[in-house]
């Protein structure tokens, strides 16, 4: 059976969201994909991205098995001690494994090339947005503040009692950084991480004990924080759309 001629079949049954209601999905995306505005930015996202980072980028598989990697606070160390599952028949912890500790005295940040914020807190728009709700056409500023530079230090460390785990991650880490930073996305916003003192802290000198390697890469995410709660939608030009219509076949 033919089709005819300028039959539509791309018909959108769904109606479509104006005026209030429609600012009101659109910011309610924010928090989804696919939104005008971008997406806050916290210092648990920061870390949530760089753990990530590590897992993936600088994963390193020995004996066949993957090395575990472990973020730790003084709190989860605590939770660790108790409820340690690397361990052997012996209750002795098991090597190699890997840890991230974030430094928590968070500097100002460099990411803006050292450039400091204007003062204030203003808002500056981010993109204009169309509008019509049948009768005015208008168009909404999506605004979002300054971001907050901040420098974040990690401490990645490797445990492993043996000297070519050891060569196998300093070469890992190495060829990472070899165009001296490398970058993650943290809710869709690039930030750089560089790499900074590498260092052994190894206790081989201590025969009495066990032996084992100890290496330590410190690394700077130059990152910024982003309050979603100021960013600002605000209406401005509206137009109203006048139609006429003219009787051709009026008399004299």
């Amino acid at each position: 059976m033919a089709v005819p001629k300028n039959f539509r079949t791309n018909i959108n049954i769904n109606p479509s969201k104006i005026g209030v209601a429609e600012r009101e999905e659109l910011l309610a995306a924010i928090k989804d994909k696919g939104t005008y505005l971008p997406k806050g930015v916290g210092i648990e996202d920061m870390d949530e991205s760089f753990i990530k980072f590590v897992e993936s980028n600088l994963e390193i598989t020995l004996d066949g098995k993957k090395v575990p990697v472990l973020f730790l606070t003084i709190q989860r160390w605590t939770e660790y001690t108790k409820t340690w599952e690397f361990t052997d028949q012996y209750k002795d912890i098991k090597l190699p494994f890997i840890t991230i500790v974030r430094k928590p005295d968070i500097q100002v940040g460099e990411n803006q090339a050292g450039l400091w914020n204007i003062p204030g807190r203003r808002t500056y728009t981010y993109i204009k947005v169309p509008t019509f709700d049948g009768v005015r056409k208008g168009i909404d500023l999506y605004k979002v503040p300054q971001p907050t530079s901040v420098n974040i230090v990690y401490e990645v460390r490797l445990f492993t009692e043996r000297m070519n785990d050891v060569n196998v991650y300093h070469a890992k880490v190495q060829s990472t950084f070899q165009s001296r930073q490398a970058y993650i996305g943290v809710k869709g916003h690039p930030m750089p991480i560089t790499l900074g003192n590498i260092s052994d802290e190894s206790n081989i000198d201590d025969f009495e004990n066990r032996r084992f390697y100890i290496q330590l890469f410190e690394m700077t995410l130059l990152g910024y924080l982003l309050n979603e709660d100021e960013f600002e939608v605000i209406p401005t030009i509206n137009r109203v759309l006048n139609i006429v219509e003219d009787n051709k076949n009026k008399g004299k």
